[in-house]
């Protein structure tokens, strides 16, 4: 099940919620256009943050446009993928099975 979510009392959205066979949620995705801005890059980082603080084992995906240009700091925990990249990956399918480590491969690429 893939759903759009807002979640928290601060009402953060989530662009995307993948749920498992159980209904918890497994994968969360962002999508931006340009994370260039430190000010956007927060904006699309901070929903991953409030539902990490209920579901940590959630992965966490951002999916932006092209790859930013200047240097920016991304938590560890949070992957990103240019949309081209993701879109054309013969992995993408894995991405949906938590028990893989796909999702960490396929933003390294």
């Amino acid at each position: 099940k893939v759903s759009y979510q807002l979640f928290s009392r601060e009402k953060y959205e989530i662009d995307f919620l993948v749920y498992d066979y159980f209904q918890k949620p497994e994968l969360a995705i962002q999508v931006s256009y340009d994370i260039s801005s430190q000010k956007v890059l927060e904006r699309e980082i901070r929903p991953f943050e409030y539902i990490q603080k209920d579901f940590p084992d959630i992965k966490c995906l951002l999916i932006v446009k092209e790859e930013p240009l200047n240097k920016i700091t991304i938590p560890d925990n949070i992957a990103v993928i240019p949309a081209w990249k993701w879109l054309l990956s013969d992995e993408k399918h894995n991405i949906w099975n938590s028990q893989s480590r796909h999702l960490e491969n396929i933003a390294k690429q």
